[in-house]
């Protein structure tokens, strides 16, 4: 199942998962662990994801997370298959350098932001940045910051807390 299917499974039973069991939300924060060291390899080998998002990360029935879809992907070492001034990606999850779409800016922390933005959402069940149309949600993302995980739930860890705060950043 793609992450998306969850996320809507649980927001519509009105699930608090990932925060009401340890257990799960190690099992989770391993996976996403797990996720970002794909990404890191990719990285080393000169790809660049460019469209990390829930439906983009698929719930293997052996409890694997997989990162599928590079359809945007990108050359580290190859500018040209994007122009300068066209934004590229899914508005939520999209990082500050996206949404600005400058070329030569963006790198590996644009598939860290995309991550992080997916995990924030799994683990509260709303997203990072808010807004109802793609305007709105890239203000939010180039002009408010999000709000502290903990702030929202004191149960997430303060480690956790920062972490995905600072991959937000």
């Amino acid at each position: 199942r793609s992450l998306d299917r969850v996320l809507e499974e649980w927001r519509t039973l009105g699930d608090r998962g990932l925060l009401a069991n340890r257990s799960e939300l190690v099992r989770w924060t391993r996976r996403f662990v797990e996720v970002a060291r794909a990404l890191d390899y990719a990285h080393r080998c000169g790809i660049l994801h460019r469209d990390v998002k829930p439906s983009n990360l698929f719930l293997e029935d052996d409890g694997r997370l997989l990162v599928l879809d590079f359809g945007l992907t990108r050359s580290t070492q190859d500018e040209s298959m994007t122009s300068s001034g066209i934004s590229v990606g899914s508005p939520r999850y999209m990082s500050p350098e996206q949404v600005l779409a400058k070329k030569g800016t963006i790198d590996a922390r644009t598939d860290v932001f995309s991550l992080a933005a997916t995990f924030y959402e799994l683990l509260l069940l709303q997203p990072a940045h808010a807004g109802d149309e793609r305007e709105s949600v890239f203000r939010a993302i180039l002009a408010v910051d999000p709000i502290a995980p903990r702030r929202i739930d004191a149960r997430v860890p303060r480690d956790l807390d920062l972490i995905l705060l600072h991959a937000l950043e």
